[in-house]
């Protein structure tokens, strides 16, 4: 049987989806209007089926990295997975202000 969860580990579940929604979504604008390239070929193919079943198969994925966390009681990998995705995301959002930055500069 699986054990609740405690409340400070249901912080760190909410935080990995939420950072892997941020992932796609990002993906997503930097692909699609600035012209960046995505560099994982799995999600490269993801992301060729269109936008709704890249979002949705990220989420899945991201569900079942949660469940396997969860069910195996793996929360210190939990806390890194969720500590890399939000570097993934810090990453993106950088390189979408700086991008956006030299544009306007016209460099």
């Amino acid at each position: 049987m699986i054990k609740s969860p405690s409340k400070t580990i249901w912080k760190w579940i909410i935080g990995f989806n939420y950072f892997n929604l941020m992932d796609a979504l990002l993906t997503l604008l930097g692909t699609t209007y600035m012209g960046a390239k995505e560099i994982n070929p799995i999600m490269k193919v993801l992301l060729e089926s269109g936008p709704v079943g890249f979002i949705g198969c990220k989420l899945i994925i991201g569900l079942l990295a949660t469940y396997y966390f969860v069910r195996n009681e793996r929360y210190k990998l939990l806390k890194i997975m969720t500590c890399v995705m939000a570097g993934v995301v810090g990453w993106n959002i950088i390189m979408i202000l700086l991008k956006g930055f030299f544009h306007w500069k016209g460099l």
